[in-house]
């Protein structure tokens, strides 16, 4: 499951990257950082390495959707160049 999730997020991260787009990737990255960080403070304890990688898949997750979300102003960035 973690390699299918990580793929959409390499592939978007190498979208914004060609387009020299690099404020969206960061944002995500701190976005899906906070998302890794609850999920390990809430599901380690009670998962244990069960919790780090549900940790882990969310953190990817999170980034996939995050970029999803940056996409339409990217397009629109695209469109007045």
């Amino acid at each position: 499951m973690f390699p299918l999730v990580l793929s959409f997020g390499i592939v978007l991260y190498g979208i914004f990257t060609a387009a020299t787009e690099t404020a969206p990737i960061r944002n995500s990255m701190l976005l899906s950082l906070a998302v890794f960080l609850l999920a390990l403070w809430a599901e380690v304890p009670f998962l244990q390495n069960h919790g780090l990688w549900l940790a882990f898949i969310l953190f990817s997750l999170g980034r996939s959707v995050f970029l999803i979300l940056s996409i339409p102003k990217l397009k629109r960035l695209m469109d007045k160049t």
